[in-house]
């Protein structure tokens, strides 16, 4: 993976891969096709592990306001511990095959949709759409800061970046836009 983002994935072999963990290039084969599995299975498991905070969190925190507000934290943490996949997925996505672009794409819907979901709830005036859009909007927040501080991995950068997209999220001056 630090070769897909430090090189670019293009740029980045197989052999490259292999020289990297120490092993011939016919075991990266037996474990994946191609280096687009590669990427693929990396960024099933940012979903995954994305997926498991959001559980995680939901099933410890029933007010919908301290859900968001933790999953905020857990989703700043992990984009400054590993922020070349974020680089990667903004980057590279078109790169997977369809079918895992496919699985992708709806491993990432559920978590918005579950985000979304608590969002209407704190702002119950928020359409469904709206509020995928505002979730989003807050995802993108945390890669664009991210690439602004070099993701400084500091306390007062993450605790910045939390704050910037608690506002995205809770802020109550969230209104429909044809009542403005």
């Amino acid at each position: 993976m630090p070769f897909f983002h430090q090189r670019g994935y293009r740029e980045t072999t197989v052999d490259d891969i292999a020289a990297a963990v120490g092993m011939p290039v016919s075991g990266i084969y037996r474990y994946f096709p191609g280096k687009a599995d590669i990427l693929a299975a990396l960024f099933r498991r940012a979903a995954d592990r994305l997926s498991g905070d959001t559980a995680e969190i939901l099933s410890a925190e029933a007010d919908p306001a301290a859900a968001l507000d933790r999953l905020v934290a857990s989703y700043v943490a992990r984009s400054f511990d590993n922020p070349e996949i974020d680089y990667l997925y903004f980057t590279e996505r078109t790169s997977l095959p369809p079918s895992d672009a496919v699985m992708l794409h709806n491993i990432q819907r559920a978590n918005v949709e579950e985000w979304a979901r608590l969002l209407t709830a704190v702002h119950p005036h928020l359409a469904d759409r709206e509020a995928r859009f505002v979730v989003h909007a807050a995802f993108a927040l945390v890669v664009d800061l991210g690439r602004l501080t070099n993701y400084e991995n500091s306390p007062a950068a993450r605790e910045l970046v939390c704050a910037l997209m608690r506002a995205a999220l809770l802020a109550p001056s969230h209104a429909p836009a044809r009542a403005r």
